[in-house]
């Protein structure tokens, strides 16, 4: 992405498009937008630096799993798509980056981000494909 602020003797600034002056934030009136100024270019330094961690999806988001259930009485064993709720976002030193989520019975299931699109979806419709695919 185009990067809107620029960095000049430690200070932060921004080029006005009408006029093309040079505007550094310790000029700006109002405080808050200073603060903002200077905030949105402290994420352009990660995001330049590859620092920045775009997440698939929040703590809130649902997300439908391929589920596989079993009916003992009938000796069957089928495939549906579930849908959970992120509650979580973990991590530790083996896996920096995890999720945890609920389905309305209070089962939980984790999943790393890698998994969105294979074996977890951020979409019913992607979701019901794959299985679709599978029965194939």
């Amino acid at each position: 992405m185009e990067r809107l602020t620029f960095r000049f003797n430690n200070e932060v600034g921004y080029l006005e498009e009408n006029n093309n002056d040079t505007v550094l934030c310790g000029e700006m009136t109002i405080p808050q937008i200073r603060e903002c100024m200077e905030k949105l270019a402290a994420y352009e330094d990660l995001e330049e630096k590859n620092l920045l961690l775009k997440l698939p999806c929040n703590v809130g988001d649902p997300v439908w799993f391929i589920t596989r259930t079993f009916d003992i009485a009938k000796q069957n064993i089928s495939e549906i798509v579930e849908r959970y709720t992120v509650t979580q976002l973990r991590g530790n030193k083996h896996n920096p980056i995890w999720y945890l989520s609920e389905n309305a019975e209070g089962n939980t299931r984790d999943f790393h981000p890698t998994e969105i699109g294979r074996t977890v979806f951020v979409n019913v419709l992607e979701a019901a494909k794959k299985l679709e695919e599978r029965n194939e």
